[in-house]
């Protein structure tokens, strides 16, 4: 039986199964700790804002303490058919709230398998990776929703769209010339086709580090 600090007693993994547990665990803190350094560094030198920044270094630090020898020597880098896999969607960024979303669901998805593999490895480790979840997110909210408040209150320019069949180059040439936010309006084409210009709209947006309504 394995303890914990809590006092609660944890049966032991069969071998072949505890290193498979402790590659996912090694792999997953190698991964949220990544993408807290990512944000904290925003927080740090794009921000100049302390407060977040010592509260993301804390985050990346417990991570760090919790990594013990033993879920670092489950690593086999060489053996893992994870590495040659990727996505188009991984290979750029439309901007930096982009990049700072990307990260923040890289860490929330790390942090929910630390949480339940976890429960199969440490009760206390277990419920110590819930907690830091559930701050993740208030901080993804302050941050991300305080860029947009900024972003709005200095926006001085505004464009409403109407429908034309150049209204990608038209937007363009919008945010191009300085405006600050873009409304999508069409009350009357297709629903699909308005699904579809609406996510080239807000990617074109992105782009210019404009808002996109």
């Amino acid at each position: 039986m394995q303890d914990t600090p809590h006092g609660s007693m944890m049966p032991p993994l069969p071998a072949g199964l505890e290193q498979a547990v402790y590659r996912i665990l090694d792999a997953n803190l190698d991964r949220a700790r990544e993408g807290l350094r990512i944000i904290e560094d925003w927080c740090r030198f794009g921000l100049n804002h302390q407060a977040q920044t010592e509260q993301l270094k804390h985050l990346r630090q417990t991570l760090a303490q919790w990594h013990a020898p033993e879920l670092r020597l489950a690593r086999d880098t060489p053996g893992d058919p994870g590495t040659s896999l990727t996505h188009p969607q991984e290979l750029e960024r439309q901007g930096i709230l982009d990049l700072l979303q990307a990260n923040f669901c890289r860490v929330q998805e790390a942090l929910r398998v630390l949480e339940e593999y976890g429960k199969l490895y440490r009760r206390d480790f277990a419920e110590a990776c819930k907690t830091m979840r559930y701050e993740v997110y208030t901080l993804e909210s302050a941050l991300l929703g305080g860029h947009r408040q900024q972003r709005l209150q200095q926006a001085l320019t505004y464009l409403v769209t109407s429908p034309q069949d150049n209204l990608l180059a038209v937007v363009e040439a919008a945010l191009q010339g300085g405006i600050a936010m873009v409304q999508y309006r069409d009350k009357h084409t297709d629903d699909e086709i308005r699904f579809d210009r609406a996510k080239s709209l807000r990617a074109l947006c992105h782009r210019y580090n404009a808002l996109f309504w």
